[in-house]
């Protein structure tokens, strides 16, 4: 089964989910039924509640809901709460409200689904620098992810990519988001939903300021890309050669930011 790409509409592979699109099961009574749920707005119970389902896998994609009399009863709301619930679920994705029909678990990633995430993560007071810090504590567990599953045609694919970058930047049109196409392409080749969805999410959020910077060191990403590229064809396994090559490639992010690379400080 695939699960779109929310941010170019491609398509990658997906490992978690038993159900083939239109294979739906009615789920009965999921076992969370009983939770008491502490929120005080009644559509928010709702919601809680069906998130918990989907966590615990009683709800899988594809999965048709109960109907809204079953989860009145359930939770102890009136109908109009139910709607209310799911029509916000809806808003992000997750849930397919059907006419005539129970409405059912969403069984493909949409785009919105990353907007609540989203919205946090701009809400919270952080800092460049821990912002910074995370960044690169992820890539660096991607790259070396990457390096112990990767294949000889998705190696190729990177090299392609670096010479599309290469060829930009010496015609001087390589631009902040043909840099990222490189660390998408990265992401995708993890062949992991989670990794794939955060990392695109941490990519997004980069890329405000990185469009601001003026003027863009196209060279510099390049020497990173192949860096990158160097890690996978020369099998490098050491923590520590990994990691120095991440980092590097991440200076062009620590002068936009103005912080400092606090791992390397002894």
């Amino acid at each position: 089964m695939m699960v779109e790409n929310c941010y170019n509409n491609s398509r990658i592979p997906k490992s978690t989910s038993r159900f083939q699109r239109g294979d739906v099961k009615k789920v009965e009574q999921p076992k969370v039924q009983g939770m008491m749920l502490k929120t005080e707005n009644l559509s928010e119970r709702v919601v809680v509640w069906l998130e918990k389902a989907i966590v615990h896998g009683e709800l899988r994609p594809g999965d048709e809901l109960p109907s809204e009399q079953e989860m009145c009863n359930l939770l102890g709301v009136g109908k109009s709460s139910i709607r209310e619930a799911l029509k916000m679920l809806q808003m992000i994705g997750v849930v397919e409200i059907r006419q005539g029909k129970r409405s059912r678990v969403c069984d493909t990633v949409k785009p919105n689904i990353m907007m609540p995430l989203i919205f946090k993560l701009a809400m919270l007071d952080s800092s460049p620098q821990n912002l910074y810090d995370f960044r690169v504590m992820f890539e660096e567990a991607v790259v070396r992810f990457a390096r112990n599953r990767i294949e000889e045609s998705s190696l190729e694919r990177l090299k392609e990519e670096v010479e599309r970058f290469r060829q930009k930047s010496e015609a001087g049109t390589a631009t902040v988001e043909d840099d990222f196409a490189f660390h998408k392409l990265l992401l995708e080749i993890c062949d992991n939903p989670f990794i794939y969805e955060i990392g695109n999410l941490l990519i997004e959020i980069f890329e405000e300021p990185m469009t601001k910077t003026s003027p863009y060191d196209a060279q510099r990403a390049l020497r990173d890309h192949q860096m990158i590229i160097s890690i996978f064809e020369e099998g490098v396994k050491e923590k520590d050669k990994v990691s120095e090559a991440v980092r590097e490639s991440f200076e062009v992010y620590r002068n936009v930011l103005g912080v400092e690379d606090k791992a390397s400080i002894n």
